[in-house]
């Protein structure tokens, strides 16, 4: 009878833990953290990806796009992560800025996957000795710093074209036109949203900051190149949701 209670005894506590570690490994499985994990990828075969219109996908051997899978950590996530040999870790700041939410960064890392697969089509076209036409037609905001200038018009996505009446091709341009300024003056921006035309007047202010630079900006960040490019030939990329700069 008492082997009897005590065995009854301890599976009751042998189950309590189990459950107690079951939930624990649940709960922290979506508990978030401060960082974000980095992994090997996938290893893929271009010619499978890329088709480019009266190419040829017959030639010897193959050309692989190999990629880092990315992503928030949560609890249990770090602690993998602190053991496995082929993960590692980064702080969330390190990836992007504390003002940007997870659905604009999403955004700025397909877009910048877009322009590097237009600066390999120019490239390689060019390289081929074939023509190719590219258009610079003003710069992509993909950053806004909260409660700046610019958060109170601006939104990702928006083409700045203008500043102060001169044309803006680049994104290094707008940068150009808007350094060197000081707190309190007025720039004219002109910009498209949706190919809508728009335009507004913005005082600079000191941009935020942990040191006693006192640049003064509107709170773009990370512009980039808005391009039309013609190409002689078709090209098609199947790169899915692959982002950042691959």
């Amino acid at each position: 009878m008492i082997r009897r209670l005590f065995r009854r005894r301890s599976w009751r506590i042998g189950s309590f833990i189990f459950m107690f570690l079951l939930l624990s490994t649940l709960v922290l499985s979506f508990v978030p953290t401060q960082f974000y994990i980095l992994r090997p990828g996938s290893a893929m075969a271009l010619n499978s990806m890329v088709t480019v219109a009266g190419g040829h996908k017959d030639a010897k051997g193959s050309f692989m796009l190999t990629t880092v899978k990315m992503g928030p950590a949560s609890v249990m996530g770090y602690l993998y992560a602190k053991v496995d040999p082929y993960s590692d870790l980064l702080d969330a700041n390190m990836i992007h800025s504390p003002h940007e939410s997870n659905e604009d960064y999403n955004k700025r890392e397909l877009e910048t996957m877009r322009d590097s697969q237009l600066t390999a089509q120019v490239i390689a076209f060019q390289k081929a000795g074939l023509p190719v036409d590219v258009k610079y037609l003003g710069a992509i905001v993909m950053q806004i710093i909260p409660d700046m200038p610019a958060d109170k018009v601006l939104k990702v996505g928006d083409v700045v074209t203008k500043v102060n009446g001169k044309s803006v091709a680049t994104a290094q341009e707008l940068l150009i036109a808007l350094s060197g300024r000081k707190i309190g003056d007025q720039v004219q921006l002109d910009w498209t949203r949706d190919g809508q035309p728009m335009k507004a007047t913005l005082a600079l202010e000191k941009l935020p900051t942990t040191t006693k630079d006192t640049r003064a900006g509107i709170g773009i960040s990370s512009p980039i190149t808005k391009r039309e490019v013609k190409l002689p030939n078709q090209v098609t990329i199947q790169s899915e949701k692959i982002g950042g700069p691959s």
